[in-house]
């Protein structure tokens, strides 16, 4: 004889209570709900089914998740859900309620001064995102209770001084936002991103900060900040800041496998503690900014420049005659020597490359000489995203180019360079 079937709302006061009142809106598990509801759980099947059916439940279980007992991504489809009734009742399939339950029993005055918290109570995913202007980041940048750090994918925010757990007197850090990422729209304005599991841990004091800063619209994750704090994965490909550094570093492999001296004096591990510091998207889109990252670049580039690379192959000086005949001499610069040398090396039908891409190390040197000006040169401003995007972007094909007209050459024949793997796959985010 079947089991006599429970009331479907009984069965949705006990799951609703039991994720309002868990620490981290937990699920109740298959085995903790028939207990609770001392019912053998084939009585639970039909009520759950018409729950699932009508939105007001969702249900986790083995393969649709690593953790079921937390909603981090959401649920699965509708079909997989019920398959999951028709199982034997196991401690690692868990039953939520939705919000279309949620939105009816949850009081948002009890959540007043934590609205990352709300939104995880009324049945939001803890690995759901929320985006924010870039300004929020200055509240911790300029104070110096906060230590703030950031990279080319995402940063760490923490409160200097005493740990709360520290007895030893010795001081520390304690960690205010484990993690943040940045996000992009389809204009490519750039924003900070932030878990809503982190947001909710919030006080509710650093919670009204983010929330006053909150931006509306679309925003996609940058791809390895998703790949690595979402699932689980490591990198498949670098920033495009990685890729500049990794170009220069293969190119002074190239010029010492062709018998030369490096092509750049300074090469540095794309990720090593070597990093070159600044080097990396900007923390804050302003004129100041993009002229630090400017002088950065152009250091790598053009400053860097090693004349011994060119032997004699081009004059070292050159200088304009005078009316008696006799020559001014001057010594030329080192990006001078590179367009030079090009053009003594390359074939007519090639030398087009080869000059674009000596115009955008230029165009570099250019804007160092010519930095950019505004009334406020802290005044944030999207529009130097975009700028240092284009700029670093141009920077970095053109030192392709440089590598493969060079790989080109008699003398790099049977060159063999380790390329990295993300680099051939063509994994470059420009950021």
């Amino acid at each position: 004889m079947a089991p006599s079937t429970i009331s479907k709302n009984v069965v949705l006061i006990v799951v609703a209570r039991h994720y309002l009142k868990s620490p981290d809106f937990n699920g109740i598990s298959a085995i903790d709900l028939a207990a609770a509801l001392k019912t053998p759980w084939p009585a639970l099947i039909e009520p759950l089914r018409t729950l699932v059916n009508n939105d007001q439940v969702g249900i986790l279980g083995e393969g649709t998740d690593i953790d079921t007992h937390v909603l981090r991504m959401g649920f699965p489809s509708r079909e997989m859900q019920l398959s999951l009734l028709e199982r034997p009742p196991s401690p690692h399939t868990c039953i939520y309620p939705r919000l279309k339950h949620l939105a009816k029993v949850v009081d948002p005055g009890k959540y007043a001064d934590r609205p990352y918290r709300l939104a995880l109570a009324l049945g939001e995913p803890q690995l759901a995102y929320r985006v924010f202007d870039l300004a929020v980041l200055e509240d911790y940048r300029k104070n110096s209770r906060y230590r703030y750090w950031t990279n080319d994918v995402g940063g760490q925010i923490c409160i200097n001084g005493e740990r709360r757990d520290d007895t030893s007197g010795s001081g520390g850090v304690q960690v205010l936002l484990p993690t943040f990422g940045f996000a992009y729209d389809a204009t490519q304005t750039r924003a900070v991103a932030v878990l809503l599991h982190y947001l909710a841990a919030l006080t509710p004091k650093h919670q009204k900060i983010w929330k006053g800063r909150e931006l509306k619209g679309t925003f996609e994750l940058y791809p390895d900040y998703f790949g690595t704090t979402i699932l689980g994965n490591p990198p498949e490909g670098a920033s495009i800041f990685a890729a500049v550094v990794a170009e220069i570093k293969l190119i002074n492999e190239l010029a010492r496998a062709m018998g030369r001296p490096d092509l750049f004096h300074e090469h540095y591990e794309p990720d090593g503690e070597d990093r070159v510091r600044d080097f990396t998207c900007l923390a804050r889109p302003t004129a100041g900014e993009f002229n630090e990252f400017v002088r950065v670049l152009d250091k790598l580039l053009s400053e860097s420049l090693n004349r011994e690379f060119f032997r004699t192959d081009v004059p070292s000086e050159t200088g304009p005659g005078r009316p008696d005949g006799n020559a001014i001499s001057h010594q030329k610069g080192t990006l001078e020597m590179l367009v030079d040398w090009g053009s003594r090396t390359f074939l007519p039908s090639q030398l087009d490359r080869w000059l674009q891409a000596c115009r955008a190390i230029r165009k570099v040197r250019s804007l160092r000489q010519r930095p950019e000006h505004a009334a406020d040169e802290n005044a944030l401003d999207q529009a130097y995203v975009k700028k240092q995007r284009d700029l670093v972007i141009s920077a970095y094909k053109s030192l392709h180019v440089v590598r493969e007209m060079m790989s080109q050459q008699p003398s790099a024949a049977g060159v063999h360079l380790a390329v990295p793997k993300w680099m051939r796959n063509g994994r470059v985010w420009a950021v």
